[in-house]
């Protein structure tokens, strides 16, 4: 599955970050593994994304750790949808 949310990515159990040019244009395995070992990353634009204060343009710099009420279980059963095919997880 491809993300960008941040509160998503802190709250995975293991991330494969792609990039750079990641898409249609293939791009890396940049790292592997837990987001704090993701985070530690130097040369990932996703480990710079989860760890430096984000500078939005109208909004001001923020950064969005992940709330406690949020730590649900996420259940797909079946997804096809884009890129994903008859996906199952609990």
């Amino acid at each position: 599955m491809v993300e960008h949310d941040q509160e998503t990515i802190l709250q995975a159990d293991y991330l494969i970050d792609v990039g750079p040019e990641a898409g249609r244009r293939g791009g890396d395995i940049i790292d592997a593994g837990s987001p704090a070992k993701v985070m530690k990353n130097k040369i990932s634009a996703t480990a710079t994304h989860l760890r430096e204060v984000i500078k939005h343009p109208l909004k001001g710099e923020w950064r969005k750790l992940p709330r406690k009420d949020s730590l649900k279980w996420l259940r797909l059963t079946g997804v096809k949808f884009r890129n994903l095919k008859n996906i199952d997880a609990q």
